[in-house]
């Protein structure tokens, strides 16, 4: 594949030594036992831990870890994983106000419409699904195209995003500003084959999260971003994992 030729994947001494600084940068916070939360509510995890790490909070593409993206997950969580947000203009092919208004949900006695959906190749309640060709992945509305992603875009996208992958698991006890996390479970992912991601779309082993929604004024669109998620169970198979901590 074409991507292959443009960016190289994890060599196995790479990967070595990544392994080995992991393990020494991970394990003094596993023995620092429960770490009381920076900020309340579900990003609490990611937040405390990145900043224990000292990293800089960000959604930009790049990894947060020099070759490896950091996840972080409450061991109770049943969540699905993102891998990434990628949605530009020039695939959008269909204003996002145009959207709202015709597949939109009306919330608040109708001031506000949203039109966040998980999309598989099977079409949900609302009509939504994707398709793929040599070329391109299609996310559709019955016959109308939504947004339309060349094959190369994701393949590049999703090489940049995964040279590798840290994840870590965490206990957490208690609530809000008052949750506790113990970082003590963590697994590397290594990125072996990207023509494994496009394998993963054309079977349905990955979703599609539409998340858009007006703005309170109601004729605006707020876009959280269109995310690209995976259970744990297949996320296993997507890279090669290895446990650090």
């Amino acid at each position: 594949m074409k991507l292959l030729e443009k960016k190289e994947l994890l060599n196995d001494s790479e990967y070595k030594q990544l392994r080995e600084e992991l393990m020494s940068t991970f394990k003094p916070i596993a023995d620092e036992g429960f770490i009381r939360t920076l900020r309340k509510g579900d990003t609490g995890i990611g937040y405390t831990l990145e900043t224990k790490l000292g990293i800089e909070e960000n959604s930009i593409s790049s990894p947060d870890l020099g070759l490896s993206e950091l996840k972080a997950k409450r061991k109770s969580s049943n969540c699905t994983q993102t891998l990434f947000t990628f949605a530009t203009k020039q695939q959008w092919q269909i204003d996002k106000m145009d959207l709202l208004n015709h597949y939109g949900i009306n919330h608040h006695g109708g001031v506000e419409l949203s039109a966040y959906n998980s999309v598989k190749r099977t079409p949900n309640k609302r009509g939504f699904y994707y398709t793929t060709t040599s070329e391109s992945l299609i996310l559709k509305n019955k016959d109308k195209e939504i947004i339309v992603w060349q094959w190369e875009d994701l393949e590049e996208k999703f090489n940049n995003k995964f040279p590798s992958c840290i994840k870590v698991f965490a206990e957490s006890y208690g609530k809000g500003s008052d949750e506790h996390f113990h970082y003590n479970e963590a697994y590397i992912y290594r990125n072996v084959d990207i023509g494994k991601f496009r394998e993963f779309l054309e079977n349905d082993l990955i979703y599609i999260d539409l998340r858009i929604r007006t703005q309170k004024n109601g004729v605006s669109a707020k876009d959280k971003g269109t995310a690209f998620r995976i259970s744990e169970k297949n996320m296993n198979q997507l890279f090669q994992k290895e446990r650090i901590i």
